[in-house]
């Protein structure tokens, strides 16, 4: 490691010019200058080019300003300021690595949050799985059929059903689910044709399905990437828009949120709040049929 002063590091200029020639050893030439152009706007918008290093001791003086010209990108896009936040990230254990200072300077990335699927309308869904299980062909269309209509009628994760095996079935209309989201056990309770339409395709399927009851064409157990494109092949959605199907679809029908969030496995109230989208509709007609003042 580099002494500081030793190696005629003095301001924040001169760690801009180490960390230029540094650069291209690692990245294309393009990515290179991206790199240094973003670090040399911040430097100048806090006309930190010519202040001296020694001055910035304090790990928490120069993250104050990145955080403060984070801040000022808000309207951007978030893959333009992770951007950044990566650059920056990088100009620091730069000076880290090479000099031992600003080790403790690390901007946080931001988040994306992704849309959930929209549920699938009960009109639209439910022919779909009659169809399915009417025209069953091959053994591969009864297992499909069949963890179809356990992911829709339990709202089991995809991970969690394709991991169910038949002492799972505890009770009548009762299934364990024992890989649940961080090892979370619980019981979720399944529509009574469910067990029959399993069981047609445990009779039809040419591999043992005691221990693992998914199979795939080779007897090995059913993936979930596999899963995921057969169920989207045969009605049109992934197994999570089943999963938030049954979750709107219960809730529509008058299901209580909490008991929901049980059969969801959810640990917070929020979780399941997400999926239970309530039209305006249901709202207002909600107030004016049950609020004193509306009688």
């Amino acid at each position: 490691m580099k002494n500081l002063f030793d190696s005629h590091i003095y301001t924040f200029g001169d760690l801009l010019e180490n960390y230029q020639i540094h650069l291209p050893v690692r990245l294309s030439i393009k990515t290179a200058e991206t790199y240094f152009c973003c670090v040399e706007n911040v430097l100048k918008k806090f006309n930190l080019l010519n202040e001296d290093l020694i001055h910035y001791h304090s790990d928490l003086k120069l993250k104050h300003h990145l955080e403060a010209y984070m801040n000022e990108l808000t309207d951007y896009s978030i893959n333009y300021r992770n951007l950044n936040i990566a650059v920056l990230n990088d100009f620091c254990r730069f000076a880290c690595r090479t000099f031992k200072i600003f080790c403790d300077v690390k901007l946080r990335h931001i988040r994306k949050i992704r849309p959930l699927p929209k549920a699938m309308p009960v009109k639209k869904l439910l022919p779909k799985i009659n169809e399915l299980i009417s025209s069953r062909d091959s053994w591969i269309d009864f297992r499909d059929a069949a963890l179809i209509y356990l992911l829709y009628g339990t709202g089991m994760r995809i991970s969690e059903a394709l991991f169910v095996d038949t002492s799972d079935f505890i009770g009548e209309g009762m299934l364990l689910v024992r890989n649940g989201k961080n090892a979370k056990e619980r019981i979720v309770y399944y529509p009574k044709d469910t067990w029959r339409i399993i069981q047609e395709y445990r009779d039809q399927c040419p591999f043992e399905t005691t221990k693992v009851l998914w199979r795939s064409k080779d007897g090995r157990r059913l993936s979930r990437s596999s899963a995921s494109l057969q169920i989207k092949k045969k009605i049109g959605c992934s197994p999570h828009v089943l999963r938030h199907s049954f979750a709107t679809h219960l809730h529509s029908n008058g299901c209580d949120i909490f008991v929901l969030s049980e059969l969801l496995g959810h640990f917070s109230l929020a979780n399941t709040q997400i999926y239970t989208k309530i039209k305006r509709k249901e709202l207002q007609k909600c107030v004016l049929n049950h609020h004193p003042l509306a009688v």
